[in-house]
């Protein structure tokens, strides 16, 4: 597994995302054909941390979680179940184990009023984790 396999899983194993979502979670971007409100996921960054000796068994990755909705009340709302979801998580027992998952940034996305734009990702909101992990 990769890290964000264990994101998705987390999130999927939660009833407060998936009462929204269903299995509307996806890399990168939705699909054409999802409804909202829906659920994109891409990883930032995931550097090995380095130190004198050289690098460990320990990694910090920065995955980003956009949720998307027809409204923005309904994306702040899909917003407050991830961040109940993933910050502060940990997971020993998975692959990589996360030994720390905390909430860095929330940003709201402005609504896309380019002539054909998709009408579909009328409000977002994009939420950063920095999450502590082991190699997979």
């Amino acid at each position: 597994m990769s890290v964000e396999s264990v994101v998705v899983a987390k999130l999927l194993a939660v009833s407060g995302v998936t009462d929204i979502v269903g299995s509307r979670i996806r890399p990168l971007l939705l699909r054409q054909s999802d409804n909202l409100p829906g659920i994109a996921y891409t990883t930032i960054s995931n550097t090995p941390v380095s130190r004198a000796t050289g690098t460990n068994a320990t990694y910090r990755a920065r995955v980003q979680i956009d949720c998307f909705a027809s409204t923005y009340t309904a994306a702040k709302t899909l917003e407050a179940a991830v961040i109940a979801a993933l910050d502060n998580y940990s997971a020993s027992g998975t692959t990589p184990p996360i030994s720390s998952c905390h909430l860095e940034t929330v940003t709201d996305l402005p609504p896309d009023d380019t002539p054909g734009a998709d009408d579909r990702r009328a409000f977002g909101v994009s939420l950063d984790f920095i999450l502590w992990h082991g190699s997979d």
